[in-house]
């Protein structure tokens, strides 16, 4: 598959040495994204054919409903979406006014389709990809001295490591079928040198994260301890991302 490059973004998010430059990037991302929702394209026919038909997951209605001065904007969207949501909870129930095991089954699972789709999430995962293909490629091509860049970075929380060890196998290595040659080389190297950046990242943040811990304890002077009031905070977004939401 083929992926635009996002070179500015992805080397801004590289210079702000943050836990992940992931999750800067999709917190710029998705912040865009929920303006475009609620701004001048709410009157747009496309966006609210989309809107009606997926939706947004839960975590983004309340994001949505959360920003201040477009209620009005959300309230469309969210009439428009509840009437289409109605027409079709209605129509899959009387599918099943007379009890069938097999329509059961397909009505439960369009039930629950109703709750499972978001255009911000989806419009997210294809943007996380392109980022994920551009490192790759900056790293690859070691474009403006970018590998140098990548090895010093604090690494990559787990949230999103998965997505951009899957991109490096298929930009690399075409998912590792017959690797070989130059393939298996850069393949070998990329691993070496992100596996070492994860583990100075990991390393560094347990060291802070054990010396916090301490710091409670009565015993244990501040001047001997080597960890900093954003820690904790750190460790646990290294975990799990980075959580921008108000």
């Amino acid at each position: 598959m083929k992926y635009n490059l996002e070179t500015i973004p992805v080397r801004d998010a590289f210079e702000a040495d943050s836990e992940c430059p992931f999750c800067l990037l999709e917190q710029k991302a998705e912040e865009g994204y929920m303006k475009y929702y609620l701004g001048s394209s709410v009157m747009a026919p496309e966006t609210r054919v989309t809107v009606n038909a997926r939706g947004f997951c839960r975590a983004h209605w309340s994001a949505l409903g959360r920003i201040r001065g477009e209620r009005h904007a959300l309230s469309l969207l969210a009439h428009t979406r509840f009437t289409e949501a109605a027409f079709r909870m209605e129509k899959i129930l009387e599918k099943i006014g007379q009890y069938d095991k097999k329509r059961l089954e397909s009505a439960i699972t369009e039930l629950e389709s109703q709750v499972s789709g978001c255009v911000i999430c989806e419009r997210l995962e294809a943007t996380m990809k392109r980022y994920y293909f551009t490192v790759v490629h900056l790293w690859k091509t070691d474009d403006q001295g970018f590998r140098k860049r990548y090895r010093e970075s604090r690494g990559v929380c787990l949230r999103h490591l998965g997505g951009l060890v899957a991109m490096a196998s298929e930009t690399l290595c075409s998912g590792l079928k017959n690797l070989g040659g130059k393939a298996r080389e850069d393949w070998k190297s990329w691993i070496r040198e992100t596996l070492v950046m994860e583990q100075d990242s990991f390393h560094r943040l347990e060291g802070e994260l054990f010396d916090y811990s301490r710091s409670f304890d009565p015993q244990y002077e501040r001047k001997d301890l080597n960890y900093s009031d954003e820690s904790l905070d750190e460790g646990i977004e290294k975990l799990t991302g980075k959580d921008f939401r108000p």
